[in-house]
């Protein structure tokens, strides 16, 4: 007689990890391509924007831009726009997040960081990850510590951000926006520092293809270390209960897949569409 199933009635939610995967993959090939332009030393505006600084803070825009865009997205708004492993297993540490959907969304982040990354790979050449002033693959250039520590703030300061706006009526619709602009403004500062990268599965992407494994410990625990800090000072200080869904966006049009509070936190006044509610796992 054979025993019971471990994923017996859970459901998984593939189009969502798609979503997120397709949401990475992206995110990288537009910092890729971004890279070339601006980084790639035959590239007609590399060489008409000499200043490193100005092509950092051009960097920061783009990629901010496209977290931006997806965040606002129909993908973005039915996945809840994570785009981060971090950010989702800090949600997981609330209770927002279901196991199965985390272990989902954590994977499709990850396998979408290195497919993003392998394709510009083909495309480009191997000057993405060879050519020290192409490299993607994130590099502390400030010392260990200072990369850490710097990695641990910028990952606490988007959490709290994540968390404090979608759980305000008053400036909810800015999540996404203040997002945004905290990641176009901390790219050009943290660059020298640490590399600027607060996703585990950006650095992750990036150090498989070039098979560069050089400190990837510390963009893998410090985003995350910040980032479940946030959540914990949040959750201590507002309680777990205020945390309304895992969404940066909610919109009502789409479903949601998560542990949402949504419609219990709005007045029927407000609800300008149907809530979708759909099995959790």
């Amino acid at each position: 007689m054979s025993g019971p199933r471990p994923l017996a009635g859970v459901r998984l939610h593939y189009p969502e990890y798609l979503m997120e995967l397709s949401g990475v993959a992206l995110l990288m090939v537009v910092r890729c391509v971004i890279g070339v332009v601006l980084e790639y030393p035959a590239s007609p505006v590399h060489h008409s924007i000499m200043s490193g600084i100005e092509r950092r803070v051009l960097t920061g825009v783009a990629y901010g831009f496209i977290t931006l865009t997806y965040v606002y997205s129909r993908w973005g708004r039915q996945s809840g726009g994570h785009l981060n492993p971090a950010m989702t297993m800090a949600y997981f540490r609330l209770g927002k997040v279901g196991p199965a959907d985390a272990f989902g969304y954590v994977m499709a982040q990850f396998f979408g960081a290195a497919l993003g990354v392998g394709l510009s790979t083909y495309f480009f050449g191997s000057r993405l990850t060879r050519d020290p002033l192409m490299s993607l693959v994130t590099m502390p250039a400030g010392g260990l510590l200072a990369a850490f520590v710097a990695q641990v703030l910028v990952a606490f300061l988007l959490m709290t951000t994540v968390l404090t706006l979608p759980n305000s009526s008053k400036y909810a619709a800015y999540t996404g926006i203040c997002a945004a602009a905290l990641m176009m403004i901390s790219f050009p500062l943290v660059t020298p520092i640490s590399g600027a990268s607060i996703n585990p599965a950006r650095s992750f992407g990036s150090a498989i293809v070039a098979w560069n494994w050089h400190a990837l410990w510390l963009y893998l625990t410090a985003p995350a270390l910040g980032m479940l800090t946030g959540a914990e000072t949040f959750r201590k200080t507002r309680g777990a209960s205020s945390v309304i869904c895992a969404k940066l966006q909610h919109d009502n049009c789409y479903p949601c897949i998560f542990r949402c509070g949504y419609a219990a936190a709005v007045s029927p006044g407000e609800v300008q569409g149907p809530v979708q509610q759909v099995a959790i796992s």
